[in-house]
């Protein structure tokens, strides 16, 4: 009977031994073949404000913009983008309708004949003190602004030129010719492909430097940029075992199945 309650106990603590290995190695590949994405942002939150704040003393009050193209879905939050500045989305081959930034200085109100009034104004006057606190709530309750649809169609309005950005967060293909980036006429592929370049160039040397200007063709002629900020995440598309995709196992054939892509933030030196 010793024997066989010994057995269970040892069977039991490796069976708990295992599920924690298995947990942390799961965790640990999510934290590095993913956060690549939430740190990007982080790391743009600090390259504005310290924007702002060198530009503090400039007589412009034009918000510094910030655009992304088709991965727009990856933008975490308002509240990695400091006063100031906004997200701007670029025409990138996405064709369904974008998020929309609420109408500033509106705010909802209890009069029905307000075209920002609550949808639920008629039962919010039973309850006056929740009416009255909704009413401050500016920007959590508004009409959307127009045009605007339900059926998921594309909206051309949404869509801002790449010139008019300050900032482009964008994903970059690490193991993608640069071809199939340079010869589109898409704007924002091209600075992909010049990107490309760079990456690449980083890669070989093990340098990052922030003051190499790379030059991107565009509708207006040849813009500079700089790229300021890049992360790896896992590029799903290239990697070819899912074992070592979805856990991190520290044995060197395996990782070298990982393939990542970058997650860059770059520079309009011209605005």
């Amino acid at each position: 009977e010793n024997t066989s309650t010994m057995f269970r106990k040892r069977l039991r603590f490796l069976v708990y031994a295992f599920a924690g290995c298995i947990f942390l190695c799961r965790v640990s590949a999510t934290y590095r073949n993913h956060s690549g994405y939430l740190k990007l942002w982080m790391d743009t939150s600090t390259v504005l404000e310290n924007h702002l704040l060198v530009s503090s003393s400039s007589t412009s009050q034009q918000p510094l913009v910030v655009c992304t193209g088709s991965e727009w879905y990856l933008f975490t939050s308002h509240f990695f983008l400091p006063e100031h500045s906004q997200l701007a989305f670029l025409d990138d081959g996405f064709k369904g309708i974008l998020p929309q930034h609420f109408q500033y200085g509106h705010h909802i109100t209890n009069d029905s004949s307000s075209t920002t009034s609550h949808p639920f104004s008629n039962l919010l006057e039973h309850f006056p003190t929740l009416s009255n606190w909704l009413i401050t709530r500016k920007g959590t309750y508004s009409i959307p602004k127009q045009p605007f649809n339900n059926q998921n169609r594309e909206e051309n309005s949404r869509y801002v030129s790449l010139n008019s950005c300050n900032y482009v967060v964008m994903l970059v293909e690490d193991y993608k010719p640069e071809e199939e980036y340079l010869k589109t006429e898409n704007e924002l592929d091209n600075l992909r492909g010049e990107v490309l370049k760079i990456v690449r160039k980083i890669a070989k040397q093990g340098i990052f430097n922030q003051s190499t200007v790379l030059i991107a063709p565009s509708q207006k002629g040849n813009v500079q940029y700089s790229l300021i900020a890049m992360r790896k995440v896992i590029s799903s598309q290239y990697t070819t075992s899912s074992l070592a995709r979805a856990y991190y196992i520290p044995i060197s054939f395996l990782q070298k199945k990982l393939r990542f892509k970058s997650y860059v933030l770059v520079k309009n030196l011209i605005k």
